[in-house]
């Protein structure tokens, strides 16, 4: 995750671009597969739609890029499970980030991870839900530029669920580098090849929320929008 300064920055960058304030990233899961080549295929990596994958989650900022990466998980799990026993929820636990998270409605809401409001009922919750929309827009933006720039990562990586999750950080970082390297404008995928979350979606009494997450949620709905 950014540090403080950087931190400050993105929440400028993202108020300017969706309206929702703190906001220091965008995050979401998407599934890279994986062919067991000469392997037993395990079972744990097999995924809702039928092949094997890992099932990575990543934190991005306004530029797209990559500010947490945990790819060691196997397809079969939910990304609530994912983020729930991450390092990433205990340091946010803990309150060693400043700001928000962006999340769909897999995530279980919190006072640090914002998710859209479950059937809107008015013209505030409405306009919050599109801010929303915009801005975790990026993390979308950001799986499909990686994979458009590491086709091993669209196509499957032939190797050790291990030696896969080594190179799917590797490929994160060397995005991350292109983007700090290349000057010109970060291009927009030529097609979608963000293989997403398409775990069970948990909404209404089943959802995960807790009361300061539902507070601060409507402190902000109620103030901004």
């Amino acid at each position: 995750m950014p540090k403080e300064e950087e931190q400050r920055d993105i929440c400028t960058a993202f108020f300017s671009k969706a309206g929702i304030p703190g906001v220091v990233g965008a995050i979401d899961c998407t599934h890279i597969p994986i062919h067991f080549h000469g392997q037993r295929k395990e079972p744990v990596y097999i995924n809702r739609r039928g092949y094997s994958s890992i099932n990575c989650q990543m934190v991005c900022d306004h530029d797209v890029r990559f500010r947490n990466v945990l790819a060691r998980w196997a397809g079969s799990t939910h990304h609530a499970r994912v983020f729930n026993n991450s390092r990433l929820k205990s340091s946010l636990d803990e309150g060693l980030y400043c700001g928000v998270l962006l999340g769909d409605h897999g995530y279980p809401l919190r006072r640090y991870l914002l998710m859209p409001v479950h059937n809107p009922s008015t013209p505030s919750e409405l306009r919050y839900n599109r801010s929303h929309k915009k801005a975790r827009t990026h993390i979308e933006r950001a799986f499909g530029i990686l994979k458009q720039r590491f086709s091993c990562l669209s196509f499957g990586l032939r190797t050790s669920a291990v030696r896969a999750s080594s190179i799917i950080v590797a490929c994160a970082v060397l995005h991350n580098l292109v983007i700090n390297w290349d000057e010109q404008p970060v291009p927009h995928p030529r097609h979608s090849t963000h293989t997403g979350c398409f775990d069970t979606v948990l909404i209404g009494p089943q959802q995960v929320q807790n009361r300061e997450g539902v507070v601060f949620r409507r402190s902000i709905i109620d103030n901004h929008f």
